[in-house]
Parts: structure tokens; C-alpha cells; sequence
């Protein structure tokens, strides 16, 4: 009789009503101990390439039950099995060792309690002669042996199939294969942990079948022994496209093919292009920071229209190509001083610029040359290599700054790479990654770079300076040793003195496999509203990119422009998909991640404020700032503002770029019908509207002028009609046009993009 058949026996014994656990001596313990003696005689299930993994799939290691930092109900387990000595320890050991019961296996609460034989708060995770069950039954009766240091390790898992198209409500059975260090690969499937990254477009089991519910691209990620891979299930969209609304024009760049390629795929069909004003405002909002004045908004118009002229008689078949005079537009607004406001401001946050951490001093020293990298169109290594290798006083060295936003090796690491890599390591300081492939000796290999680098107190009060030491070393938390300074992808060693330069280098190299993609991926979201891979700060393996084709061909050029954010800026705001309506079709009304359309999103704080000055022509007063100063030209986040902190500015004390606030609130809608911010500027005797009356303009054309400086449009007829109405009934003039303006300034067309 196999050993696992007498196990089940025994199991079955206890769970029946008035039996206890077989007591030594017995038929039933004799039958199990000469089953331990069979399995001993065989190879023993691996505790790390088989039991780790059966408690990862059954959820016994995870952050919600045993795998929690403190356990649960006193028992407690690595997170996912980062650490097998500690797990293997807690099994033998905890519970008055009767969680394993090596001679009498049958009453082990590892397989009595996930069983339901015995009460248990986390339910019946595995039934009674399951693969889970058999795996830890057997590892008891073999002696419960533990780890070996000959055993191969897994370098890396595969899913197939990579990619499928279903139907609806289709399904796809995903096989897991890993590879190990000794060549071989083994079907793991049965082991492997399965995710749906959109659960509202995909389910999938334990077993690794997956099922499709509703429309659009869906990621299900498989996790084994540390590695993830993935795989794509796509549903096309049912619904019926005429023509051919995916044809590019021939001069078309690599962008909007790799994009118009998947929505091909998906058979979901774009957007109609926006219109000329819709495109002057959206580029302005992204660019420089607010709306465009009237008399933009004509002169555009007026090439706008000259071109379509033209085109009219142009013997062109198939779709044109893209409106020169929109691409001399972006090259005008990245040429211009707001550019580099917005850009400066953009790398602030980033970077956390603050006052709290820099002192007034060294936050306008870092301010201060933040504006000369971006202004100089320094390529974005450079400025990273600057800041990475900076040493001195913080009030002159401004890249120096970069450390005075962080303290110690290890916070620095985590800085470092989320901020210029995208790569989140703060869950390897305590325990392996739950969700991708970093290792706690991974995260402290990276912190040693920053061994030797401190920020100590100046010559002069207030100021800090940071100094390189001749010794330092990080240890590892678990082993107390000193952990020598590796890269990420562990390919590059500290060999300089100076520990950073190494880093630097390896980092912004071209070669580098986060560097260029993840400023690529930032600049991409900026003028998008989302990233390809979202969030931008999450690059992981299990978090792959709404579509690899496009985000490739940003990085490249992004390399080939040397790192210039100005290139990939160009490339985005000329390209098709830039230029698609917000308005969705019966194919895309729910595609979140594809951009089949416009994501309307409603502005930031600093686009709101700066737009509301542009609109009413009256300055906002900031303190300690001078008269004119724009939101996006504060030094930091620090200068009072409600408005500002209302509508969610960042308080650049988080690396996280989810720190800004996006939501829409109650508070938001109450101060802008109400506040004084609006309805000051309104009443300013300086403003445009006061400005529009005192010249006697007729009321048709102030009416057209506040629709110009606010919704960068022209009313339309109906509302042409129903403003001049509202005005004729205002018992005072002014007050009609005062109301109307209000009204624009509130609306959902002036706070949101589109």
C-alpha cells in the first residue's frame, strides 16, 4: 500500500466524531511508521521545489493568513516562502511540534487543519489523496527533510499559450514550465500561483484555467518558486466595424502602427481625429501648462483651415497625412519658456523638491538648476549621472540636492530605483518580493552603492554637505554579512572608489533594461493620461505593458534622440493616437488601456489655477513670490495655496507617483462655484471681463471672446442664443456676462481634458 493511501486512513480516522489521533502502538501508527520507513527508501518531495509551493498556491503563505509579518492564530510563515529554513523551522517546532507529527503523520496539523479534519479559520484549503495533500504527507513520512544546497534552483517560468484569442466567454487551459540551473524544465503548472491582472475581463482557477467575461486584452500571471511569467487573453469586440478605420497614412511612425496594429487585433475601431481647437487646447494643457489666448486660438484656426484648402485639392487617396501646421505647433510650444516651466516643475516632483528636506536654500538651489538641465535640453543620463555622483554643500551644489531628500543606503536604493528605473524594491528590504523577481540580498547588494555616502551638517548653520567616507558597508539583516555593491541585474560590481560612479554608469546606459523605458513610459502618461505600463513607477515582469510593441518604439527613440524628453514629447503629440476624440464608438466604449480614444481626465492643480489666470487675465498672488508667477513656476509644493492643495498638488514626501492626487471631490466642485478664487478674479478690476465691457464691444463678440479664453472655441449657435438671452434678462448687464463667465469656468469642458 502506498504511504500516501495509509496516511489518508489515518486522516480519515480523526475526522470521524469521537476518534482521536492514533495513539503510538496502535494498528493505525504501526501502518503509518512503516509508511514513513517506505517513503524514506524514495526520493522525498523537495521542500523548497514542492512543499514551499503547495503552501503558496493554497494561500497558506501569503500576507492574509501565515505569511502575514506577525502570522495569524500563532503560526507564522515566510511571505510566499522566501525563507525555508524559518518555514521549516516553524513547521517542526511550533505548536508544541504538532503541526508535523513525524510518528504518527495522520495527526499533523498541516494536514488535518487545510483538510477540515480539524477546525480551521482559513477553511478547507485542499481536499483529503489531493497532489497538495500527497506532496506534504509524503514529505512527513519521509522525516520532513529540508532544503539541500545542491538543488538546482528555477531561472525562470514560461506560459503557453503566450497569447490566444477567445471568444466571449471562452476559455484557455495555461501550462507553467520552468527552467532550472541544471538544463532540465518540469511541467509546474499544478504548483504554480495564477492571478487575473483585470478580473473584470478574466477569471482564472487554481488549475490555471482561465475564462473570459467580457471585451479587450486581459493579463494572467503565473508566479512559481519567485519567477513570473504571463500570459494574454484577448477577446475581440463583437461589434460590427465598417471600412477599414485602422489604415495609416504612409508616412505613419512606428507609434501609431504598433498602436493601430492591437486595436486592429482587438477590432476596436479609433476614434475620429479631434478637431483643430480640440488639438490646440489639449497640446497647450500638456505642454506649457494652460489654455491658449483668443487670438491663438484664431490665427491656428485660420492655418488650419488654409491647409484643409489645400489638401481638398490634393490628388491624395487613402487617409492624409498628419496636419503640418499641428506639428509646427508642438515645435512652437516646446521651444518656449512655459515648456520649461512645466518641465522643471514635472522633474520636481519627481524628485521631491521641498523645502522641509532641502531648506529654503538648497530647494532654490535645486530648483534653480533643475530649470538650466531643462532649459539646456541636458539629456536625461546626464542630468541622472550629475545628480548620482553630486558631493558637496547643498546651497551650491544643486544635483547635491538629490540626497538631501533621502537618508541612509537603504532608503536611497529605494529612491534611486523607482524614481530612474521604475522599479519598486521596498518590499525586498524585509523578504523576498511577492511579486517579482528581486531577493532580499538583491535589495541590500543595491543600498551598498550608497554605503559610503553621507549627508552631514555644513560650515554654515542650515546648510548639510554630502561627503563620501572611506569605509561603510550595508549588511544583510538575516546573515550580519557585508553585502558587496551589484547592480540589478547583477552584472556590473563597484570597482571605484567612488561606489556611485559605477552605479551611475550602469544605470544610464543604453543598455540598460529599466532606464530609457521607464522615462519613455513617464512621458508617455504625461500627454496620455495613463502609461503603457500603469503605474509608471511599477515595472515588474507580472505588470507587463498594454502594448510591448509601442513602448519599445519610444525607447528607441528615446535612445537615439541621446535621452532628449523633447524627442519622445514630439513623437507623442504628432502621432495619430495624440490626436483621437475623446468621444467613443460602440467598439470602444470600454477600453481603459488601448487608446482607441482620448482619456478625458480632469486637470491638474497647476493646470487649473494657471488656466483660470489665462482665462480671466488676472494674476494669482502667491507669497513670497513675485507679482505674475505661475503655479507651475513655484520652486515647491510648499508655497500656500488652497486651491492648489485642494485639487491635489503632491506634498513631494512620497516617491510614489500616485502621491498627486487625481479624483474629483465634493470640496472641489463647493470652491469653484463658490470660492474666492473665481469669483475674485471675476470681479477684478483689471480682469477680461471688466477689460471686454469698458471697450463697448458688442455682446455677440464678448460672448465668443469668453467661450475663446475659456473652452478654446466658438459657441455654437444654440448657445450663442441662450447667452445673449440670459444676458438680456440680467437686471445689470455686467452681472449676465459675470454669470455667464462663471458658468464657463465651471464647467466640466474647462476643468476636464478632451
Amino acid at each position: 500500500m502506498r504511504p500516501t493511501i495509509l496516511l489518508v486512513l489515518s486522516i480519515t480516522a480523526i475526522t470521524r466524531p469521537g476518534l482521536a489521533a492514533p495513539a503510538p502502538g496502535s494498528a493505525a501508527s504501526s501502518a503509518l511508521n512503516r509508511a514513513a520507513v517506505t517513503a524514506s527508501d524514495t526520493s522525498p518531495p523537495s521542500f523548497v521545489d514542492r512543499v514551499i509551493p503547495v503552501l503558496t498556491r493554497t494561500g497558506c503563505n501569503s500576507g492574509a493568513c501565515h505569511g502575514a509579518a506577525s502570522g495569524k492564530n500563532g503560526f507564522r510563515l515566510s511571505l510566499l516562502g522566501y525563507d525555508p529554513d524559518l518555514d521549516r523551522e516553524s513547521l517542526l517546532r511550533g505548536a508544541g511540534g504538532r503541526r508535523v507529527t513525524r510518528t504518527n503523520p495522520g495527526a499533523s496539523l498541516l494536514l488535518s487543519k487545510p483538510t477540515g479534519a480539524v477546525p480551521h479559520a482559513g477553511g478547507v484549503r485542499f481536499q483529503v489523496g489531493s497532489p497538495e495533500f500527497n506532496v506534504l504527507a509524503e514529505w512527513i513520512a519521509a522525516g520532513s527533510p529540508g532544503p539541500r544546497d545542491d538543488e538546482a534552483t528555477v531561472r525562470d517560468v514560461a506560459v503557453s499559450p503566450a497569447l490566444t484569442t477567445l471568444p466571449v466567454g471562452g476559455g484557455a487551459s495555461l501550462r507553467v514550465m520552468a527552467t532550472y540551473s541544471d538544463g532540465s524544465r518540469r511541467d509546474v503548472t499544478w504548483l504554480s500561483r495564477f492571478v487575473s491582472n483585470h478580473e473584470h475581463l478574466a477569471r482564472v482557477d487554481g488549475s490555471g484555467r482561465a475564462t473570459m467575461t467580457g471585451v479587450g486584452e486581459a493579463v494572467i500571471r503565473a508566479a512559481f518558486r519567485g519567477q513570473v511569467a504571463v500570459a494574454r487573453l484577448v477577446v475581440p469586440s463583437p461589434v460590427k466595424v465598417v471600412g477599414d478605420p485602422w489604415a495609416l497614412p504612409a508616412d505613419a511612425g512606428p507609434l501609431d502602427r504598433a498602436i493601430f496594429t492591437k486595436l486592429r487585433r482587438l477590432r476596436l475601431a479609433p476614434a475620429e481625429l479631434c478637431s483643430d481647437t480640440e488639438f490646440l487646447r489639449r497640446a497647450h494643457l500638456d505642454l506649457v501648462g494652460t489654455v491658449p489666448t483668443p487670438e491663438k486660438v484664431r490665427s491656428f484656426t485660420a492655418e488650419c483651415d488654409a491647409e484643409r484648402r489645400a489638401r481638398q485639392t490634393a490628388p491624395i487617396r487613402g487617409p492624409h497625412a498628419l496636419s503640418a501646421v499641428r506639428a509646427r505647433l508642438v515645435d512652437e510650444l516646446i521651444a518656449s519658456p512655459e515648456f520649461v516651466d512645466v518641465w522643471t516643475y514635472r522633474l520636481g516632483d519627481l524628485l521631491r523638491s521641498n523645502r522641509r528636506n532641502l531648506g529654503t536654500k538648497g530647494n532654490r538651489r535645486f530648483h534653480a538648476w533643475l530649470r538650466e538641465q531643462v532649459a539646456g535640453e541636458k539629456p536625461w543620463n546626464q542630468v541622472v549621472q550629475a545628480m548620482l555622483t553630486s558631493r558637496g554643500s547643498l546651497w551650491d551644489e544643486g544635483p547635491a540636492n538629490f540626497y538631501g531628500t533621502a537618508s541612509g543606503a537603504t532608503e536611497l536604493a529605494e529612491v534611486t530605483s523607482q524614481q530612474f528605473l521604475g522599479v519598486r524594491l521596498q518590499c525586498a528590504k524585509c523578504h523576498d518580493h511577492p511579486f517579482d523577481r528581486w531577493t532580499q540580498s538583491d535589495y541590500y547588494r543595491f543600498a551598498a552603492f550608497f554605503a559610503r555616502t553621507q549627508v552631514k551638517n555644513g560650515g554654515e548653520r542650515d546648510d548639510r554637505v554630502v561627503v563620501l567616507q572611506d569605509e561603510g558597508e550595508v549588511n544583510h539583516p538575516k546573515t550580519g554579512a557585508a553585502m558587496p555593491p551589484r547592480s540589478l541585474d547583477g552584472k556590473v560590481e563597484a570597482k571605484q572608489p567612488d561606489r556611485r560612479a559605477d552605479l551611475a554608469g550602469w544605470l544610464t546606459a543604453t543598455d540598460n533594461p529599466w532606464f530609457a523605458r521607464s522615462m519613455a513610459n513617464r512621458l508617455w502618461k504625461h500627454l496620455m493620461g495613463r502609461g503603457l505600463i500603469d503605474p509608471v513607477d511599477d515595472l515588474r515582469a507580472s505588470n507587463p505593458a498594454s502594448n510591448e510593441e509601442a513602448l519599445v518604439a519610444l525607447e528607441q527613440e528615446f535612445l537615439r534622440s541621446g535621452f532628449q524628453w523633447k524627442a519622445i514629447l514630439r513623437q507623442v503629440a504628432t502621432s495619430r493616437t495624440y490626436q483621437l476624440r475623446a468621444e467613443t464608438n460602440a467598439s470602444n466604449r470600454y477600453d481603459e488601456t488601448q487608446f482607441s480614444h482620448h482619456v478625458v481626465r480632469r486637470l491638474t492643480a497647476e493646470q487649473i489655477m494657471d488656466a483660470l489666470v489665462a482665462a480671466t487675465g488676472v494674476p494669482e498672488r502667491f507669497s513670497g513670490q513675485t507679482p505674475g508667477t505661475r503655479a507651475v513656476q513655484l520652486p515647491d509644493t510648499s508655497v500656500p495655496s488652497y486651491l492648489l492643495d485642494l485639487f491635489g498638488r503632491p506634498a513631494r514626501a512620497n516617491v510614489c507617483e500616485c502621491e498627486r492626487e487625481a479624483d474629483p471631490n465634493l470640496a472641489q466642485v463647493l470652491h469653484v462655484m463658490n470660492g474666492e478664487t473665481i469669483n475674485g478674479k471675476l470681479a477684478a478690476p483689471n480682469g477680461r471681463l471688466v477689460r471686454l465691457l469698458a471697450e463697448n464691444r458688442p455682446d455677440p463678440a464678448i460672448v465668443e471672446e469668453l467661450f475663446l479664453a475659456t473652452l478654446t472655441r466658438l459657441p455654437s449657435s444654440t448657445e450663442l442664443h441662450g447667452a445673449l438671452e440670459a444676458v438680456r434678462k440680467a437686471p445689470v448687464r455686467r452681472d449676465g456676462f459675470a454669470d455667464l463667465f462663471w458658468a464657463l469656468l465651471n464647467s466640466r469642458e474647462f476643468l476636464f481634458t478632451h
